[in-house]
Order: C-alpha cells, then structure tokens, then sequence
C-alpha cells in the first residue's frame, strides 16, 4: 500500500507540472484579432483599422443633401457634398492622410496611431485619431480676417471589440 501511494503521489506531482508548463506556453502565443471591421470607416465615422504598411489608398466620399424636395433636387444629388481622401499606411500602428472637402472648401490633415489590437490576451482594440482642418470658403462679412477663425482640430479616442464574426462594437469619444 504505501508503495501504491508513493508512486501515485510521485506521478501526480510531475503530472502538474506538465500541465502547468503546458499553461504558461499557451500565454506567450498572443493570437491578435483581424478584421474587426472592414475597412477604415464606418460610414461617416473612423473606424479602428488603419490603412496596411506601405498601401495608399484613395476614396471618394459622397454625402447627399436633403431629400425633402424629391425629384426636384433628385432625392439629394443636387446639394450633395463630396469628400476625396488620400491615406498612406506607414507601418502597422500609423497611417496619415489628408483629404479636401467641398462643404466650406475645407482642407485637412490626419493621423491614426493603434495603441492595442485586441487579441486573445488584450479584449478591445484602441486607437487615437488626430485631425487638423482648415476652411477656405470666402466669406462676406468676415471683418477680422484672421486665420485661427478658420481652423478646427478633431482628436478621438477609438475603442472597439469584435465578438464574432459577425458583430463589432465601437466606442468613439470625440472631442472637436
């Protein structure tokens, strides 16, 4: 008897060792989560993913205008706004861009740095959006004339969790 409970007391500690080891290897595997969302916004909104290193893309945003006047303004089309952006991935965590708008003729500037991408070891991914713009519309009755009048800056904080693949979440703090 005391020989079947020494062996067994013997094969159940090393036992626990192997499966401790077996443990702390799975923790040092940090499986990151991709495509949280499918492109770089979510309509009118940034979205957490960055443009890929060394990509540069461009798109063509349209906004309609309002659909209250039907077939007279074609639903929209007439008193649209258009947006064209440029964006460049520099390498996983940043990407920069700039864009021009033609409401209020507005040129901007931007940049967005991951701070955490979710994985199976981190539960959200974060990222930060700096934007600076500037409005070159004419203006009638602009009396003092001074630049800092036409300037906006916009920095938000993004947040976002993918819990299947079919649904994501995001948070966007924003501060303008």
């Amino acid at each position: 008897r005391f020989l079947l409970i020494y062996f067994g007391l013997i094969f159940s500690i090393i036992a626990q060792n192997d499966l401790l080891n077996q443990l702390d290897d799975e923790n040092t595997n940090i499986i990151p989560v991709i495509a949280t969302f499918k492109g770089t916004r979510i309509v009118n909104a940034q979205s957490v993913e960055l443009v890929k290193p060394k990509i540069l893309e461009f798109m063509i945003q349209h906004r309609f205008g309002s659909l209250k006047n039907g077939m007279y303004d074609l639903f929209g089309m007439d008193n649209a706004a258009i947006r064209f952006n440029l964006e460049y991935g520099i390498n996983d965590s940043v990407s920069i861009g700039l864009g021009r708008s033609s409401l209020k003729k507005t040129y901007d500037i931007f940049s967005k740095i991951k701070l955490m991408n979710q994985s199976n070891v981190f539960p959200f991914s974060m990222v930060i959006f700096a934007k600076t713009e500037i409005e070159t519309l004419k203006r009638e009755n602009d009396i003092s004339g001074e630049l800092v009048n036409r300037i906006t800056y916009d920095s938000q904080f993004l947040i976002a969790r993918k819990f299947n693949h079919r649904f994501s979440a995001q948070v966007m703090p924003t501060w303008v």
